[in-house]
């Protein structure tokens, strides 16, 4: 059975996979693992943060990412972050097997630690590089600044190497 259901989700991605960055097309992916290092709080984290974009123009992408992270800081007790961030991404340079690329974002995050839960205004940027395995799947990895404030709180910023894969799904015929 999962063989069937293998087979059949490869020869719809293969029917409807036409382009990498052309106008009309998807992307989908995850950043599935994000290290940063806070530049404030001097904490590890490790992140996933999938997300999905269209493509207004040819290498001109706008979307949504979702911001998952769960960690444990100096002093033990448990964090959990969550967040929702539209972005806009663009590629530039490079070739079929390869564009470098950039992202920012603006969105909300919350957090819950030690039993308090706080929201968040955040903004991120990231510059980074897409290695085309095939034609409709990346490999990626980037540089990325992010910050965010709360009401009752000091901003953080952090510093992240990120690690992750897109697929790139539809476009110009």
């Amino acid at each position: 059975m999962k063989r069937i259901l293998l087979t059949v989700l490869i020869a719809l991605v293969a029917g409807f996979a036409s382009a990498q960055t052309e106008k009309g097309g998807w992307m989908v992916g995850a950043s599935v693992a994000n290290l940063n290092y806070g530049l404030t709080d001097k904490d590890f984290s490790l992140d996933l943060t999938p997300q999905a974009g269209y493509f207004i123009s040819d290498n001109v992408a706008l979307g949504g990412q979702l911001l998952l992270s769960v960690y444990s800081p100096k002093d033990g007790e448990s964090l959990t972050s969550w967040g929702i961030a539209p972005f806009v991404r663009g590629y530039f340079g490079g070739t079929e097997k390869g564009k470098f690329f950039g992202q920012g974002n603006v969105g909300f995050v919350g957090s819950s630690f030690d039993d308090e839960t706080t929201t968040a205004f955040a903004l991120g940027a990231t510059a980074g590089y897409a290695y085309f395995i095939t034609r409709n799947v990346s490999l990626e990895t980037g540089l990325g600044y992010s910050y965010s404030k709360a009401k009752d709180f000091d901003g953080s910023s952090n510093l992240g190497l990120n690690f992750g894969f897109q697929i790139y799904l539809g476009g110009k015929k």
